[in-house]
């Protein structure tokens, strides 16, 4: 099966240590909503009402960007992370 690469933001949490956007590799639309940023550091966790993203996927937006062209396995590719110095 083909990955493809999706841009996935939310905007309901801006503040500090929040995420605002990742870039996922997931087999559609609704995998890649459901993809939390912080899985990778974390995987098996339920991060949704940690406050760091919008509480349910649903809340999330996406865009396709297109579709991967090397083999990838799912999950977040790179993200944006709102930190306090």
């Amino acid at each position: 099966m083909a990955m493809n690469l999706y841009k996935v933001w939310q905007t309901k949490i801006r503040d500090y240590d929040t995420y605002a956007e990742m870039v996922v590799c997931a087999k559609d639309e609704q995998h890649a909503r459901s993809i939390h940023p912080s899985d990778t550091d974390f995987p098996g966790t339920n991060h949704w009402d940690n406050g760091s993203w919008c509480a349910s996927p649903e809340d999330a937006q996406v865009e396709y960007l297109g579709e991967a062209r090397i083999k990838l396995s799912a999950g977040v590719i790179c993200s944006s992370l709102n930190t306090r110095w």
